[in-house]
């Protein structure tokens, strides 16, 4: 206000109270427009700066809140990820149990070799008596009629006067008649090829002009009929010139002779004159059968009729004969292999075949080597076999996974080559595994690309990052998570190589794998959870706290909009009351020019 204008009190007192409702008008609108009672410093110190202090933490505080949220996110996805990853293994799972209801691989060993010495059969076993007996003759009849020869007209040497006669000859109950006369057989000649043609009739001839028939042997009986009989002095049975087993060794009646070959049914030949009992050799030949026969020295000789069957004697009519009480096969070819051949089967026991001629057990016949390679086979496992094959080469065949090694100093007289040998390993996997196989390969690579993608905002806990979530202004309150490496090799899981998903153990090794890849997902799970709990609480925390912090400063310099609004209402009629005050008093001051 100017010092050279004076006013008058009044005046001067309205315009002071005037200014003064300016100014506070000013200040309550300075209020009301930017809602603070407290705009800078020079309002109140105390309150400005407290309230800037609790203004700039709450900001540093806001600013934070969208760390904590990214962390709270970085975990989210940590544990979707593992969730997911669960499902995965889950399913991996699922194909490894489905392995286990499919078959497992095959595997088969198998060698064999076979000798290059062709093993001859044996020669069937033989045995020939020591004590001779004669053969029985053959039936013979003499005609007691003279005077008839090979050229002799049977009409006139024998009388027939032109008639004809019947001559019937009967061998073995056979008959056959013949008619002797003019026009039929003429002549002694005729009659000889007439009767030599006879089944059974053996040599026919005039002796001493005297007609002799003979049987073929002595197992054929004669007689002789008809009116030609009587005329040839025929008639009635032949003469046997018979040579009796009984006759020429009396002791041998009611004796037995007992013949086995092999394993067969014992024959039992009882001598005798009784019903049944053999008297002749002719008898004996027949009980016998086929296999037996007499030397040219009239000694009983026994053969088998198979080459493998051995031939035991017994009964007390055995040493009448002189006939041994055993007759084995022979094989000159395996009797003269000498030594042994060993065989064994990986560590086991070793077996051998001794060769022979002496010791009890030496193999002497093809026979007794077969047996014997057969009772080795069965001794050393199942699975070998030992056998002489249809060329007669001696075969060893082994379907063991053990190795075969045949030795001994007469192996290669068999034929044998010494050595180990290592059995052929033939596999077969089963297709259904092998697919099974790849599927459950490509499930861990699944894992693997998963856990890389679970990151957020360049943060990936599942492929060993850490975090680090800072909760207050200066960094002293933080939370760190160690990241993890759940790939499928970090979750200890490994693909499936070779044939492993072949075999029940490597498919239980991968369920193993799986188990506890599982129960890690598990506690990192639980321990992700308990973090992402932390992190959020705090995140609470600190949106209430930084509220906290915003209302305390607002209170420190906030205005009551009502209060303030009051006090301009009241400036403005204060204003106004001024405004006319002021004018009144100025009306005074111009009434004392009224009074010049």
């Amino acid at each position: 206000m100017s010092t050279d204008i004076t006013l008058s009190k009044g005046v001067r007192s309205n315009l002071l109270s005037l200014q003064s409702t300016a100014e506070l008008l000013g200040r309550t609108q300075e209020r009301l427009s930017t809602g603070k009672k407290v705009n800078s410093a020079l309002d109140n110190p105390i309150n400005f700066f407290t309230s800037s202090g609790l203004s700039s933490r709450a900001n540093d505080l806001s600013r934070l809140l969208d760390s904590v949220g990214n962390g709270v996110q970085t975990i989210n996805a940590a544990d979707k990820g593992i969730s997911a990853i669960k499902k995965l293994i889950e399913s991996a799972q699922a194909t490894a149990r489905q392995a286990l209801t499919a078959g497992e691989a095959t595997t088969t060993y198998s060698f064999s070799t076979t000798g290059s010495v062709a093993i001859a059969a044996d020669t069937a076993a033989t045995g020939t008596g020591s004590v001779a007996f004669l053969a029985d003759a053959a039936a013979q009849k003499d005609g007691s009629v003279t005077g008839v020869t090979n050229s002799a007209d049977l009409n006139t040497s024998l009388s027939l006067g032109g008639a004809t006669q019947t001559l019937s000859i009967t061998v073995n109950g056979s008959v056959t008649n013949l008619t002797i006369g003019t026009g039929n057989i003429n002549t002694g000649a005729d009659l000889l090829t007439a009767i030599d043609g006879i089944t059974g009739i053996g040599a026919t001839s005039f002796g001493t002009n005297q007609l002799r028939v003979a049987a073929d042997d002595a197992t054929f009986s004669l007689s002789f009929g008809g009116a030609a009989a009587t005329t040839l002095g025929l008639n009635g049975a032949m003469t046997v010139s018979q040579r009796n087993l009984l006759t020429q060794d009396a002791t041998l009646s009611g004796t037995a002779l007992t013949i086995q070959y092999g394993s067969g049914a014992t024959n039992t030949i009882n001598f005798g004159t009784g019903v049944g009992q053999v008297q002749t050799r002719a008898q004996l030949l027949t009980a016998i059968g086929a296999t037996g026969s007499f030397t040219g020295g009239n000694f009983l000789n026994l053969t088998a009729a198979a080459n493998t069957d051995a031939i035991n004697v017994g009964g007390a009519a055995r040493a009448k004969f002189g006939l041994n009480a055993t007759y084995s096969p022979t094989n000159t070819q395996v009797a003269g292999f000498n030594g042994q051949v060993t065989f064994q089967l990986g560590s086991g026991s070793v077996q051998s075949i001794e060769f022979g001629n002496g010791a009890t057990g030496e193999i002497t016949t093809r026979q007794g080597l077969e047996s014997r390679l057969t009772a080795i086979g069965a001794a050393l496992g199942t699975g070998v076999t030992l056998s002489v094959n249809g060329s007669g080469n001696i075969n060893v065949a082994s379907t063991s996974s053990s190795s075969m090694t045949i030795g001994g100093t007469a192996a290669a007289a068999a034929g044998l080559v010494a050595n180990t040998y290592a059995p052929t390993q033939t596999y077969t996997a089963n297709t259904t595994r092998s697919s099974l196989q790849n599927d459950f390969n490509n499930l861990l690579s699944q894992i693997t690309t998963l856990a890389k993608d679970a990151s957020f905002n360049g943060v990936n806990l599942l492929d060993n990052d850490n975090l680090s979530v800072i909760f207050n202004e200066d960094g002293s309150s933080s939370l760190s998570i160690t990241g993890v490496d759940f790939s499928a090799s970090g979750l200890g899981m490994t693909n499936v190589t070779g044939n492993a998903f072949q075999s029940n153990t490597g498919v239980n090794a991968s369920l193993a794998q799986l188990d506890a890849a599982t129960s890690t997902l598990r506690t990192q799970s639980s321990r992700f959870g308990s973090n992402l709990s932390i992190v959020q609480t705090r995140q609470d925390f600190t949106k209430n706290l930084i509220s906290v912090l915003q209302t305390g400063a607002d209170n420190l310099v906030l205005a009551d909009t009502n209060e303030e609004g009051a006090n301009m209402l009241a400036l403005q009629t204060r204003q106004q009351l001024s405004s006319v005050a002021l004018s009144m008093a100025s009306q005074a001051d111009q009434n004392v020019l009224r009074l010049f």
